[in-house]
């Protein structure tokens, strides 16, 4: 049986079948571009129309090196009715023997085709400048005595397209002009063969040479003209003039018999040749033949009419195989007139249409051409009926054709079974319905074919075609499955010899498919992973012969799908890349350009390790450069606003965006950290890691380790490296070594790393100094949280009230000066840290500048003072601590001219023990009013005695857990006249008092802390100086205890007021006088209070209160004339008022007034 013919269409059951075969001449080998281009002319004409008429004759042409002619009884359209041999002549060869040869090749051709070729042609295509014939008397050319047809050079043809891309008819030309036989050697050339008789006429006549020159493809097209002419004249001849049961003498002895038409294998018998349902099968098959003669003819109206009564007849004599056949022409003669039907379909091929491939055949050019026919052309033939009624729709065509399908899968004829489906895909599709172009190509699916092999090429074409209509389908994951199918056929352990070329072009063709592309460097991230591994590890085994793709491959295949991929496979990849390393290296860094010109591009293994975590370090954080705000220079002119931004403003702030919140130093090493995974199941030596950076230079260090195989965890690594300058250093992203190829790993490439924050840019400062921080202190064993990140920690136990030491050291091991150094104290109580934590500065500034190498030390004086009072919510009073921060300050160098410093913290724990307490403590006045008593009831909290030290020089011992009253001696505290009275009397007190304790049996005393002690207001009228002194005068002497005035008589009394303070006293100070007159009653002595407008006091010319302000220690003196009007004894106080408060200062003075006589 015939093997299918897989680009079928139902156009090729209209179409004369017409065979061109080239044949070789001595050793002249043309290029296949050569061969291509002249069987483009040879076939360029495809239709033979009618002048003035629908009808329309189609040639097909097969260049197939052999023609099998199995089965051609069965269609008509299947015969071969025309032959065509081309050769390219070599000059280098003999003529005669050449024409010779070629007479004897074309000779086997006819033979084969006897039965069915009614007109053929052998073109001998001959350079110019080789011997041409001797032209003959009769206008042919005779060589040897044999004549033969040759078309002389005429004008140049017009304008034809060729479908291999060859429009310019200059260019065919030009292209076998340029033909260049293989030279002879003279042995060759002078070998005696024997003589070889010439052709025989019936031969000799269609061997036509034609010159390669100008003019060659003019000559190509009369010639195909007049052939194709020539060749329909005969089929004509050959067509049955009338239906089969009108003339059946027509029929015989021009058609098989009848024994050969009987194809009914399973009937199990044969009809006997007399019977009726003989007869009406054979009239049924003579029926279907004369339509199938009349669809070749261009007559496609008759043909349906014809298909439509054969398949009637047919079917009723259950003949399957002649039915299908006539179900199938009725399917494409309907097809042929279905346009006449469909405005829209009429008009998309009117669009596809190419009227320059058509001959047109004039009533003129046909009666010119009579020569050729015997009874001339039926013209009748195109005025028959043009009857729709048996004319299928696209639907019913469908239908027809899978019948047709059905009746051929039952009698086991696979061929036509495949053509049948093939067409109706292709057909379906062609009309837009993809589903029905789905099902018809479903079915040649599942054709069986028990002579076509699956790993033949036949059977490889077969698979190719149905990818290639699932293409046109538009289902390209179903193209791309048959194409592997395909590609399975040519490599494998049972197929010798492999092509793994043709395998690899066409895994490569279903690539795309599966959202696979190896031109990119990166994966678009569609489709399943499972699915896109398992092809490319079929693509892998295409690419054998090819080791540097072999290489590409599997590195793609190890990156893009190392998560997917089993351990086994995984295995067998790695083992097979170190082979093809040892054999022919490492893989190459470039793109690879495959075989069928297909482009693989660079490769970067990005999973091979896969990076968890890509983490810019900071530098430790007392080496973290920090940089103080510049101040704002002042703005002249006005203020403008904008919302327009500049594109400069954008990418300074993209910039900032992308850019860490922290610095390096320049010269000073920093560090990447990344987290490593190794997928593979063997261990991975990775080589070379190390940074990828630009814009400032860099110094990076590179890193090699070897990664256990199938890690669970991350191992993390890190990346060292030094920035050489200052700047901004832009982070790229990170290269290294594996499998010998050179990975660089850009962070903008990454998309499992895309979506976090990481800085792509780092500021570089200029280099600074670096100190290393030391105490003199044990470090802090105790779990403490700080309020910022700390250097070193420091612990000290002291008593509550004990004073500690502690040297700070600060090493410079840098390479720069410590030009600039400053030490603050930080606490979250900032009165506590100011009472309790002191040092020299002093001695500091005076240690600058710290070269390389040396040291400088801080001395810090830490006082435990905390709170003596027992707290009522915590009688028993237990330790307490504090802690601190000392923060250290420093710059030099470049650093410090751009205002860049580094910060050191140093945290310190102090434990403060329980030394004495004061469980209350209470104020009493002394008789000199400078003065007065600090009664204080001590607490001794510790088991050990303690001596309490108090003024004036005096002591007292309390013994473990004892209680002991002691009263202090204090003088009186000048306060200022404003609301903080309580403020100033603690504070003072506080510095003033002189409260100490000290251990019998210890080395450790202390300083009691009283500054937390609240008082009352009494208590603090009794502690309390007035900031002004007054001091009283009388005749600019100064009055001691006081003096003796008359009553009636005036007298001028001087108040002088001194500001006890060196800074101005302001806000209002009132100063006012009191007078009190003494009284005697019963036994005791009273104060009476009088107003100065009493008629006992007066005073001459104003008042006597004052508002004064007060400079820094300055006097002011105020005047009064006072006249006593009865006699007694008075006392004078000068009154300050003052934060809504009277406040007596100095003493009172007395007053006497008598009388004149009592005076005398």
């Amino acid at each position: 049986m015939s093997l299918p013919d897989f680009q079928c269409t139902i156009e090729d059951n209209r179409g004369i079948l017409i065979a061109i075969h080239p044949l070789q001449c001595g050793r002249n080998v043309a290029p296949s571009s050569l061969w291509t281009s002249i069987i483009d002319a040879v076939s360029y004409y495809q239709q033979l129309c009618f002048e003035n008429t629908p009808r329309e004759v189609h040639f097909r042409y097969q260049t197939r090196q052999s023609v099998k002619l199995e089965r051609t009884d069965l269609q008509v359209f299947r015969r071969v009715f025309g032959l065509i041999c081309i050769a390219v002549a070599d000059p280098t060869v003999d003529q005669d023997t050449q024409k010779r040869d070629l007479l004897d090749s074309y000779a086997k051709y006819l033979t084969q085709y006897e039965q069915s070729v009614l007109e053929s042609r052998c073109l001998v295509f001959r350079s110019e400048d080789g011997s041409k014939p001797v032209p003959a008397a009769n206008g042919k050319h005779t060589v040897d005595g044999a004549s033969h047809s040759t078309h002389k050079a005429g004008k140049p043809a017009e304008h034809i397209q060729f479908s291999n891309g060859f429009t310019d008819k200059g260019r065919l030309s030009e292209l076998l002009l340029n033909v260049r036989p293989v030279q002879k050697s003279a042995s060759e050339n002078n070998l005696n063969k024997p003589p070889v008789s010439p052709a025989s006429p019936t031969f000799a006549k269609t061997y036509i040479e034609i010159v390669l020159n100008e003019f060659l493809l003019k000559t190509v097209s009369e010639v195909m003209e007049e052939y194709l002419l020539a060749l329909f004249s005969h089929l004509e001849q050959k067509r049955p003039p009338t239906a089969p049961e009108k003339h059946e003498k027509d029929w015989k002895g021009s058609n098989p018999s009848l024994d050969k038409m009987d194809h009914s294998r399973k009937e199990g018998f044969k009809f006997e040749l007399g019977s009726s349902a003989q007869k009406k099968r054979k009239l049924g098959w003579m029926r279907k033949t004369y339509a199938e003669w009349l669809l070749l003819a261009g007559l496609s109206y008759p043909a349906c009419q014809h298909f439509a009564q054969a398949v009637d007849t047919l079917q009723s004599v259950k003949d399957f195989l002649q039915l299908g056949t006539a179900l199938e022409g009725w399917a494409a003669a309907s097809w042929c007139v279905l346009p006449a039907a469909d405005p829209q379909l009429a008009l998309k091929l009117t669009a596809m249409d190419d009227s320059k491939r058509r001959i047109i055949l004039t009533k003129a050019k046909a009666a010119s051409l009579n020569g050729y026919l015997v009874n001339g052309f039926n013209m009748n033939l195109l005025e028959q009926s043009k009857d729709r009624k048996s004319c299928l729709l696209s639907d019913a065509i469908y239908d027809k054709l899978r019948q047709a399908a059905a009746h051929y899968s039952s009698m086991e004829l696979g061929q036509f079974e495949m053509e049948v489906s093939l067409k109706s895909a292709r057909l379906f599709i062609f009309l837009g319905d993809k589903i029905l172009g789905h099902k018809g190509l479903r079915q040649a699916i599942f054709v069986k074919m028990n002579n076509l092999p699956a790993n033949s090429s036949e059977g490889i074409d077969r698979f190719l075609t149905v990818a290639s209509v699932y293409e046109g389908i538009g289902f390209h994951r179903q193209a791309a499955l048959f194409r592997l199918l395909a590609a399975d056929r040519y490599v494998g352990p049972n197929i010798s010899p492999s092509d793994f070329l043709r395998a690899y072009e066409l895994t490569m063709m279903s690539l795309p498919s599966y959202d696979l592309a190896l031109s990119n460097r990166t994966t678009n991230g569609r489709g399943w992973p499972e699915l896109q591994a398992q092809v490319m590890l079929k693509l892998a085994t295409t690419c054998r012969a090819q080791p540097e793709v072999y290489k590409r491959i599997l590195l793609i295949i190890l990156e893009r799908f190392v998560e997917v991929l089993s351990s086994g496979e995984k295995e067998d990849l790695i083992r097979t890349l170190n082979e093809l390393m040892s054999q022919s290296g490492p893989p190459k860094g470039e793109v690879l350009t495959s075989t069928p010109g297909l482009k693989l591009a660079v490769i970067t293994l990005t999973k091979i390790p896969f990076v968890h975590e890509f983490f810019v370090l900071p530098l430790p954080v007392h080496l973290q450069p920090l940089q103080r705000p510049k101040l704002a220079r002042g703005i002249s002119g006005p203020f403008l606003y904008t919302p327009i931004k500049s594109a400069s403003s954008l990418a300074a702030a993209a910039l900032t965006a992308d850019e860490a919140n922290f610095m390096w130093v320049a010269k000073e090493p920093c560090a990447i950290s990344l987290h490593l995974t190794n997928f593979l199941p063997r261990e991975l030596k990775v080589d070379n890691l190390t940074i990828v950076t630009e814009n400032t230079p860099f110094e990076a260090a590179k890193a090699s380790m070897v990664l256990p195989a199938l890690t669970n965890h991350y191992l993390p690594v890190l990346i060292n490296g030094i920035p050489l300058e200052a700047g901004t250093l832009s982070i790229l992203g990170y290269s290294y070594q594996v499998f010998g190829m050179e990975n660089r790993c850009l962070l903008s490439e990454l998309s499992h790393l895309s979506g976090r924050s990481i800085p792509k840019a780092v500021r570089v400062a200029p280099s600074l100094p670096q100190l290393k921080v030391e105490t003199s202190l044990p470090l802090c064993d105790k779990i403490v949280e700080f309020e910022e990140p700390v250097v070193t920690t420091a612990n000290i136990l002291l008593y509550n009230g004990q004073r500690g030491k502690c040297t700070v050291r600060l090493s410079n091991i840098g390479k720069e000066l410590v030009e600039s150094l400053s030490v603050l104290v930080s606490c979250a109580d900032e009165q506590l840290a100011e009472r309790c934590i002191s040092f020299d500065s002093t001695k500091l500034a005076s240690a600058l500048p710290i070269k390389p190498g040396a040291i400088a030390e801080v001395e810090l004086d830490i006082w435990a003072a905390m709170s003596f009072l027992v707290k009522p919510e915590d009688p028993a009073g237990g330790p307490q601590s504090f802690q601190f921060i000392v923060r250290i300050d420093y710059s030099g160098g470049p650093g410090l001219l751009k205002d860049f410093y580094r910060l050191l913290s140093v945290a310190f724990f102090v434990e403060v023990l329980p030394s004495v307490m004061i469980r209350e403590c209470s104020i009493l006045a002394d008789d000199d009013s400078e003065h007065f008593f600090l009664v204080v009831d001590f607490e001794n909290r510790t088991d050990e005695e303690i001596e309490v030290f108090y003024p004036p020089e005096k002591k007292m011992l309390i013994i473990g857990k004892d209680r002991a009253r002691v009263p202090a001696l204090t003088g009186k505290i000048p306060v200022k006249p404003d609301a903080t009275l309580q403020e100033q009397v603690r504070d003072r007190m506080a510095q003033d008092v002189q409260l100490t304790w000290k251990f019998v049996d210890k080395d450790a005393r202390g300083h009691c802390w009283i500054g937390d002690l609240m008082w009352k207001d009494h208590e603090i009228d009794v502690v309390s100086l007035p900031p002004v002194l007054a001091k009283f005068r009388k005749d600019k002497m100064y009055l001691g205890l006081g003096c003796s005035v008359q009553v009636g008589e005036y007298f001028n009394l001087d108040v002088e007021l001194t500001n006890r303070f060196s800074s101005p006293l302001r806000g209002g100070l009132k100063v006012d006088l009191e007078f009190r007159e003494e009284s005697h009653e019963r036994n005791s002595i009273t104060a009476t209070s009088l107003s100065v407008h009493s008629p006992t006091v007066g005073l001459i010319g104003g008042t006597f209160d004052h508002v004064l302000d007060f400079e820094a220690d300055q006097k002011r003196l105020l005047t009064y004339q006072i006249v006593m009007f009865v006699p007694g004894v008075f006392h004078l106080d000068v009154v300050l008022i003052y934060a809504k408060r009277r406040h007596k200062i100095g003493n009172a003075c007395v007053i006497t007034a008598t009388t004149a006589k009592s005076h005398t």
